[in-house]
């Protein structure tokens, strides 16, 4: 063995060691967090302290540059060594909330889990390959709660999302629209737009957006994916000259470079999302109500059906017609509803649309998402 090979043996086996002791403190450190976390609750003492926080990072920083170490690294580690205390504070006092999404990371779907919050709770977020694995995480009890496609004619899934609430007992629990913030994506940072040869995209971005594709990437062949998902692999086989339009959060999660920003302010796109969970939450200030509905196959039904919810002031908000081939029915109506199920004059509504109708289902009441 030369020289040079042992002097590098030696090296990777002093690291190696050095990492075993930030790990054996990293443990010791945890420890002590759950500990402090503990008492801090026993004398009604907050929890979480932001001004510790900053006050950490600013002495750690102040540490690490005497020892010659880049302050922006020293930074970063603490700022996960934090959120990761964070988690186990939340652990031991039973205060995590699981919130299951669509993935891959970086899809819309993400993007809209991250605006959930769950009072007192620390959120972690866990990927689902698609809808039917995101319902089997609620079943073995791996997730508490779950956001899923609802009406978004661009993720797909939505229409399972449907499928799984008529099916279950779960429940749409909160909602959110999301501006859907895309960017043409690529390895190569230096690339010029107008020099991409092939742009990766959906069909349904392609469809919405074929115009503004056009105009900005004029000598770009469409390459349609089937979904968010195949990002991933299409990004590895993207060749120099290529490039994708996608999720923002996607090219940042996964280190790719942003040629161009385009914000839903100029593409006009918004996506809904609903939150799903095992109990309808109490009345709010404001709400809505979504309930499946089966009418007869009689003239006039539905007309009675809008009648009797305009006699008692309830606005419908959304309506749509869903196509089902299964024993519950041939096709029921979404519909969104203003009010709560547990209110007057929504319960006596729903009480009367109960004696018209085939079947009823409510699907949730929950509070109403903020335009």
């Amino acid at each position: 063995m030369s020289e040079l090979n042992q002097l590098l043996l030696n090296a990777r086996k002093k690291i190696n060691l050095i990492d075993a002791k930030i790990l054996d403190l990293l443990a010791q450190r945890m420890n002590f967090v759950e500990k402090v976390a503990i008492a801090k609750k026993n004398q009604g003492i907050e929890i979480f302290a932001p001004e510790r926080e900053l006050e950490l990072l600013k002495r750690i920083e102040k540490e690490g540059r005497l020892k010659g170490l880049d302050p922006f690294m020293i930074r970063e580690v603490y700022r996960a060594i934090i959120e990761g205390s964070k988690v186990e504070q939340a652990k031991a006092l039973n205060n995590v909330v699981r919130l299951g999404f669509q993935g891959p990371r970086g899809s819309f779907c993400e993007s809209a889990a991250k605006r959930q919050s769950v009072k007192s709770k620390i959120t972690t977020f866990v990927p689902f390959d698609d809808i039917t694995k995101i319902f089997d995480g609620l079943n073995e009890k791996r997730i508490e709660f779950a956001v899923v496609p609802y009406q978004t004619s661009f993720e797909l899934g939505a229409d399972l999302t449907i499928d799984f609430l008529l099916r279950s007992d779960y429940k749409i629990v909160g909602d959110t629209l999301l501006p859907l913030d895309l960017s043409i994506i690529s390895p190569n940072k230096n690339r010029k737009l107008e020099d991409i040869e092939k742009i990766y995209g959906t069909t349904w971005l392609f469809t919405r957006l074929g115009k503004l594709i056009d105009t900005l990437l004029p000598h770009a062949k469409k390459c349609e994916i089937f979904s968010n998902s195949f990002y991933v692999d299409a990004i590895q086989d993207i060749e120099n000259k290529s490039a994708a339009i996608g999720p923002t959060l996607f090219a940042e999660l996964n280190k790719l470079f942003i040629l161009k920003k385009l914000n839903s302010r100029q593409t006009g796109l918004i996506g809904r999302y609903a939150v799903i969970g095992e109990k309808i939450p109490v009345p709010s200030s404001k709400d809505f109500t979504t309930i499946a509905v089966e009418l007869p196959n009689k003239k006039g039904c539905l007309n009675h059906f809008t009648n009797i919810l305009a006699k008692d002031g309830i606005s419908i908000l959304n309506i749509n017609l869903v196509y089902l081939r299964r024993r519950f029915c041939e096709h029921v109506f979404i519909v969104d509803l203003e009010g709560h199920q547990d209110r007057v004059p929504l319960q006596k509504a729903l009480h009367q649309i109960k004696k018209i109708s085939t079947e009823l289902k409510i699907l949730g009441s929950y509070p109403a998402h903020l335009d």
